[in-house]
């Protein structure tokens, strides 16, 4: 009896020593795993961060090298970082298939919308920290409660607008925040305003790959809620824009001159000008913007006495700017209005936007819109140097261009990036986000994000080449 009970107390002991190394075992399996996991994903982190590098270093040089960083496959798509002998880790940098209506999509030989490999350009985009209420109100999925909401939350003053709402109406919500009464620094904080979401904000792009997906296409079945048109709406978020701001130099990097101080000589401005704009000056007026010398005739409000090298002239004389489309190039590139000499915010290039960003800004309309983006590809690259080309090309007569100009310009230094990086063929990836600015001339990261969390963005095959 004593030798059974022995024997069944050993064997007790020994199934739970097993069942503890077993435990034990797991735990070391699991920890190993975990390890290894964790090894895989930084190591495809650090792929992506690769292809951000790469890319700024790119930015850096593109004006001067002419290197193609729309839509370059050959130099961004499934780029090798290195060969670790059990996984090669590559980047690729992606930009999604730009929508009809937004950026014009690209086909292939089988009519079905690219992938584009390349940057997006933020200056493409409305920036919405400096939009009018009209120009808002012109962006997809925008209604005038919903731009009128956005003006309040972010000017500084508590006064609302007809349709809007200050911070008495943030106080009443079951948690109630302030206002944010400044500038947004991304399009995600409109998520804070009064009546917009994440519909209006990302349309149908519920990965924000910039890519149909077939949920995205099939109606109210699955999320997100779309129209199931075929074509993608990427909301709010594939029109604008927060982080654009550029240098007030000319395409040399000089400060330009102030219209508004005595101007006296601006190297091949000719004289006639110079000496308009200040007879202009001298009259007590302002300059609003160099655009505004086009054309332009003045009649003097006073005399004005002989100058050193000018003749006097008489109250109610008419002179005139001598600035016409041979010259306009120039006076939109060397001179200013701005005083402070502090950067210039939220202007829209027009050598790149897409026609719906065009038709928001107001004195435009959507079918000048499409006429000035069908147009741009056939001029020469130093006539697109500043936005004269849209008067010297018959686009608009003066003062259509006057209207317009103030709000416009002809280059981008904010880019937007998106790079995934991956491994092949354990498949492990991370996708990162940001916006490299390019205005300080050295490049810098404005904004990071990572969204590996929206899921793969496109086909990871290496063998098939896409990715």
């Amino acid at each position: 009896m004593a030798k059974g009970t022995i024997l069944v107390a050993v064997l007790v002991v020994t199934a739970l020593a097993s069942m503890v190394a077993v435990t034990a075992m797991y735990r070391m399996h699991s920890e190993s795993a975990a390890c290894a996991a964790s090894t895989l994903n930084e190591q495809a982190h650090a792929a992506a961060m690769s292809g951000i590098a790469r890319v700024t270093a790119l930015l850096r040089v593109v004006r001067e090298s002419g290197i193609d960083l729309y839509d370059n496959p050959g130099l961004l798509r499934t780029q090798l970082v290195c060969d670790d002998g059990i996984n090669k880790w590559y980047f690729t940098i992606y930009a999604g298939v730009d929508a009809p209506g937004f950026g014009g999509s690209t086909f292939d030989s089988a009519g079905d919308a690219k992938v584009r490999y390349g940057v997006i350009d933020e200056a493409a985009k409305i920036n919405i920290n400096f939009a009018t209420p009209e120009s808002l109100l012109a962006l997809p999925g925008m209604n005038e409660e919903l731009a009128d909401c956005l003006v309040d939350f972010r000017d500084r003053d508590n006064e609302p607008l007809p349709n809007g709402a200050e911070q008495e109406y943030y106080d009443q919500l079951p948690r109630p925040y302030k206002a944010k009464n400044g500038f947004f620094f991304t399009l995600e904080e409109t998520l804070l305003v009064k009546g917009f979401n994440g519909s209006i904000l990302y349309g149908e792009d519920a990965n924000l790959n910039g890519m149909l997906e077939p949920n995205e296409d099939d109606g109210d079945a699955t999320f997100p809620a779309d129209d199931s048109d075929g074509q993608l709406n990427p909301g709010l978020r594939g029109l604008a824009t927060t982080l654009t701001y550029e240098p007030d130099v000319d395409n040399e990097g000089q400060a330009r001159t102030n219209l508004n101080t005595a101007v006296r000589s601006v190297e091949g401005l000719d004289p006639r000008t110079t000496a308009f704009i200040q007879a202009y000056l001298a009259d007590k007026n302002v300059f609003t913007h160099p655009s505004q010398l086009l054309n332009m005739e003045y009649r003097l409000k006073a005399d004005q006495p002989t100058k050193a090298g000018q003749t006097g002239r008489k109250a109610g004389e008419v002179i005139y700017s001598y600035v016409d489309a041979s010259t306009l190039p120039l006076v939109l590139d060397r001179l200013t209005t701005n005083p402070s000499k502090m950067p210039l915010f939220g202007l829209l290039n027009v050598n790149s936007a897409p026609a719906g960003a065009l038709a928001a800004v107001p004195g435009m309309d959507a079918d000048l819109a499409r006429r000035i983006v069908d147009a741009r590809a056939s001029i020469a690259p130093e006539a697109r140097a500043t936005t004269a080309w849209l008067f010297t090309e018959g686009l608009m007569d003066a003062d259509r261009f006057k209207q317009v100009a103030p709000r416009l310009t002809a280059r981008t230094f904010q880019y937007r990036v998106q790079c995934v990086g991956f491994g092949w063929p354990c498949g492990r990836y991370r996708v990162i986000e940001a916006v490299v600015d390019l205005a300080g001339g050295t490049p810098r990261l404005l904004y990071m994000r990572d969204l590996t969390r929206m899921g793969v963005p496109l086909p990871l095959n290496v063998d098939s080449g896409e990715g």
